[in-house]
């Protein structure tokens, strides 16, 4: 099992930015953009250790996108949450440029507020009547509400087949479907949204 807080994750159009806690083990912060076509994707971040290009499959269609992660002091999150650290420290000259040049896009720091902290559980597993090694995610927001998300990693060339047979695999264990087929990330960002509107939260500053 690996536990992580995620105490700040700011999204806006198709960028996003997240910096995560995980407990027993490093810390870091992740620049991510979609769509985006793989092709066009400048080798020079295929350099870096942790950048991905990923391609999200589901009933609805597959939207790919590159992100790119880096190392985070620790310690530092936690006095970003407490308005001791400015946001912008959260993430390396690596990561505006990736999103500069990937994107064209520049992140703002002045505007950013922190949305959370959001506690997250990862367990992965398997299961005889599954071919694929599961992901079971489950968030929980300060109000209590609690989120779980389960995926299959498979190559792109069995993306149908991923999508159907995991499908059914869901159906038969009797998993309930969330007939909104809302995403975590929106899940948790419109609730911490809101309660910063309401002015449940504080923002750090540039």
């Amino acid at each position: 099992m690996r536990q992580s807080t995620r105490p700040c994750r700011i999204r806006g159009g198709h960028r996003c930015a997240r910096a995560r806690r995980i407990v027993g083990d490093a810390h870091d912060s992740t620049v991510k953009f979609r769509p985006v076509v793989p092709g066009e994707v400048s080798e020079r971040w295929r350099a870096f250790e942790r950048f991905k290009l990923e391609a999200d499959a589901s009933e609805t269609g597959v939207v790919k996108s590159a992100s790119l992660t880096m190392p985070v002091e620790k310690g530092l999150i936690k006095r970003v949450v407490a308005g001791a650290a400015g946001i912008a420290k959260l993430f390396t000259n690596e990561q505006e440029e990736f999103l500069a040049t990937i994107g064209q896009q520049h992140i703002d720091y002045g505007n950013l507020s922190v949305l959370g902290p959001l506690q997250a559980h990862r367990w992965r597993f398997e299961d005889p009547a599954c071919p694929w090694r599961m992901t079971a995610e489950l968030w929980k927001r300060a109000d209590g509400a609690r989120l779980m998300e389960v995926s299959v990693k498979v190559p792109v060339v069995q993306a149908a087949v991923g999508i159907a047979g995991f499908m059914a695999f869901l159906a038969e264990a009797g998993a309930e479907r969330d007939l909104e087929q809302q995403t975590k990330t929106r899940w948790a960002l419109q609730y911490h949204a809101d309660l910063l509107r309401a002015g449940g939260a504080a923002k750090p500053g540039k």
